[in-house]
């Protein structure tokens, strides 16, 4: 069995209604007060937008179908409606629903051309109201850094404006200070690898700073929570995952805007790097941080970490990961797997893959990397993991959740369990008893 037969986090979320008003409510950023309009965003069709056209003498500036590179540039756009407007956004390619009728509409659409440019146009009301073109070289690792710094440079100002002009009042300008930390759960919620608790944390740090206003801690939250759930989404049937890893990119250059002499926004953009997919650039970032952090000043306790994987040196994320006592095991043991993937050897991958779901049992990214290479595994454990997964997190990551929608808060209850609790060993030997018959 492939992994297109097996369940996986998006596949079995369209499977049930439920999760899909559950993730719809979480992508968004947390809630706004209701008398704030929802903005709806919407483009060509996915399927429309992201063929690759053909490379010819006479077209020598195809068009891309990288989805990370039209996502840079549309969620510049709603970042400037949620955090300079406080508006609360809703986004087709979360697969959020969107209204097109809305009088709240807004179109975007953002081609990338292979080795000239990504532009973004964005239309209101049938039409366009705002038009901007960055030079780059996708799909180069280097066009994607680019394009995130350029189109926040580039685009803030004018955007706002745009906003303004469509009728909508921006928000008082209210900057927490900047040693203000984040709290420790937050943090807790940051290192424990499954996508709820990642929804959970990012959210809470929108409320925050919608709150109180932004510090270089609370950013940095964002940039680090946005790349988790960009790695722990990527083998979802829609673009979320590039959505994501757009919205770490741009709250990284955000940081970087308002304390650019922070060691914190070298050592979130090192971390970024690392978990959407460019380590080459975490070495550069790492330097960049230990230059400002100053021979007495104190790294983030994942950095090393960071740095070990950057340089797939895995004997300090193994032994992190197996010690059942250690604050870092979630983020070590997704480390270790991930560096397993690159030793091209499958039995080397599903050994890793079976202690590393010891440590973060709910993390499915791991289950769907194995289903992909490995089939279902361990005696058909893979094809049965989703389901028992999603109802875990149901039970348990939801159940304390406070201002769920309605139709999720409902479905959180029933009978919990502790995650993947062994079953009694007379109950096992019944059960086979039972097969063999």
């Amino acid at each position: 069995m492939k992994g297109d037969d097996v369940t996986n986090t998006l596949g079995f979320c369209v499977r049930s209604s439920a999760w899909v008003g559950v993730l719809c409510a979480l992508a968004t950023g947390g809630t706004c007060p209701a008398a704030a309009p929802i903005l709806h965003f919407g483009s060509e069709p996915l399927r429309q937008q992201l063929v690759t056209s053909e490379k010819t003498d006479n077209n020598p500036n195809p068009l891309l179908s990288n989805a990370i590179y039209r996502e840079v540039p549309r969620q510049m756009v709603m970042l400037v409606a949620r955090e300079e407007f406080g508006l609360s956004t809703r986004d087709e390619a979360l697969l959020e629903p969107v209204n097109r009728q809305s009088e709240h509409f807004f179109r975007l659409d953002a081609p990338a051309w292979f080795h000239k440019s990504i532009t973004l146009k964005v239309s209101h009301r049938g039409e366009e109201i705002y038009a901007c073109e960055v030079k780059a070289r996708p799909p180069s690792i280097e066009s994607v850094y680019h394009a995130a710094d350029r189109f926040y440079a580039q685009s803030r100002a004018p955007l706002i404006k745009v906003f303004e002009e469509a009728g909508y009042k921006r928000k008082a300008d209210r900057k927490a200070a900047e040693s203000t930390p984040l709290p420790d759960q937050v943090g807790a919620w940051l290192l424990t690898m499954d996508h709820p608790t990642q929804f959970r944390a990012v959210r809470e740090i929108h409320r925050l700073i919608r709150e109180e206003g932004e510090s270089a801690a609370r950013l940095s939250g964002l940039v680090r929570g946005y790349a988790n759930l960009s790695q722990l989404t990527m083998y979802t049937f829609d673009a979320r995952s590039d959505a994501f890893a757009a919205r770490a990119l741009l709250y990284s250059e955000r940081l970087a805007a308002l304390a650019p002499d922070s060691p914190e926004s070298g050592w979130s953009a090192a971390y970024m790097s690392t978990l959407i997919g460019y380590p080459t650039w975490t070495i550069k970032a790492m330097k960049a941080a230990k230059e400002l952090c100053g021979a007495d000043g104190e790294p983030p306790e994942w950095a090393a970490l960071v740095d070990a994987y950057s340089r797939y040196q895995t004997g300090e994320l193994t032994s992190v990961a197996i010690d059942e006592e250690h604050p870092l095991r979630g983020l070590a043991a997704l480390l270790w797997f991930r560096a397993s993937m690159h030793s091209n050897s499958f039995s080397v991958m599903a050994e890793t893959g079976r202690e590393v779901m010891r440590a973060i049992p709910n993390c499915l990214w791991v289950v769907d990397a194995l289903a992909e290479r490995a089939g279902v595994s361990y005696g058909h454990m893979i094809h049965r993991y989703a389901p028992r997964a999603h109802a875990e997190q149901l039970a348990h990551v939801l159940a304390d959740w406070p201002g769920l929608p309605d139709e999720a808060a409902g479905l959180v209850g029933g009978r919990r369990r502790e995650p993947h609790a062994r079953q009694p060993r007379g109950d096992r030997q019944r059960v086979d008893r039972r097969r063999r018959r």
